[in-house]
């Protein structure tokens, strides 16, 4: 989700911006759905509190590209 924070504040277009948008709202729904299942106990599982070293290490270097590398780096790293 903060890379999509991020392609959202750097976006030049309004595709790209809707996109990020939209990627925003749907993790966040989902991430509010899972969190419910995990305090209801219908799930068992640890949240994660934060970034794993590969996503911060993704999110850290994101500031450095452009604008339209920030974008493909967020679609990109959905289809993984």
């Amino acid at each position: 989700m903060e890379t999509s924070k991020l392609a959202f504040a750097k976006a030049e277009n309004d595709q790209a911006k809707q996109f990020a948008d939209k990627m925003i709202k749907d993790r966040t729904e989902t991430s509010t759905e899972l969190i419910a299942l995990v305090d209801g106990g219908k799930v068992q599982a640890t949240l994660p509190t934060s970034l794993d070293k590969a996503h911060q290490e993704e999110l850290d270097k994101s500031p450095e590209l452009l604008p339209a590398d920030v974008f493909a780096t967020m679609v990109l790293s959905r289809l993984d």
